[in-house]
């Protein structure tokens, strides 16, 4: 257990040979539950990451840079950020080849609560600009009672973003799902098989899912 700290629970940077953590709790940290710059294969599993800092800027999961093909959270929990649940964002790409981006898997996990923090946003926020090459796969997850999105994904500048979401729940947000582009970025995504006991996305307070590109 990690608890009741000044900063950042856990602080990492310049990792390019993967970074594990398991049956983890890191409760009331100072800024972000995690914090990384340039992480690659980062491994999250069976853990807790709750209430994570107090202003804006402070996150459950706060990463510039991952990168690797083999980024994996399961059967995780993290909840009651500040701003962001989970926010990662990348400006360069370890690979530029379209089919292999730098991945991020979330399988039986659950991002939830943002609301109760005034300063409270999106409970995922997966990002790419400049030149970086992007893909997001959630499953068998649960994201819900988040201030303004469940997931947002977003691609900019030249980037290329891929994004995948099944077998899920996506409950009582502001957006359920928001997709957006810019300028000259790609973005493919496909939102299926989301139906079922314990799964859909239900009660929002605006739009389920919205998509949206931009040129500027």
């Amino acid at each position: 257990i990690i608890q009741n700290t000044n900063l950042a629970g856990i602080d990492i940077n310049d990792i390019s040979t993967g970074f594990a953590l398991s049956c983890m709790r890191i409760e009331n940290a100072g800024t972000d539950g995690i914090h990384g710059i340039n992480i690659t294969d980062l491994d999250l599993t069976d853990t807790t990451i709750i209430y994570s800092g107090n202003a804006v800027g402070h996150n459950g999961i706060d990463i510039d840079g991952l990168f690797g093909t083999s980024n994996s959270i399961a059967n995780s929990n993290i909840l009651g950020s500040a701003e962001f649940n989970m926010r990662i964002e990348n400006t360069s790409a370890s690979n530029s080849m379209a089919g292999v981006p730098d991945s991020l898997t979330v399988t039986g996990s659950r991002f939830t609560d943002t609301i109760a923090s005034g300063v409270g946003a999106d409970c995922i926020f997966y990002g790419a600009l400049g030149t970086a090459n992007m893909s997001l796969f959630i499953s068998e997850s649960v994201i819900e009672m988040c201030r303004t999105d469940a997931v947002q994904v977003d691609a900019a500048n030249t980037s290329a973003m891929e994004f995948n979401i099944t077998r899920s729940l996506i409950n009582q947000n502001n957006i359920g799902i928001n997709i957006s582009s810019s300028q000259t970025s790609s973005m493919k995504f496909n939102i299926f098989d989301n139906v079922g006991p314990g799964m859909g996305l239900l009660n929002h307070t605006s739009n389920i899912i919205n998509v949206a590109h931009g040129v500027d």
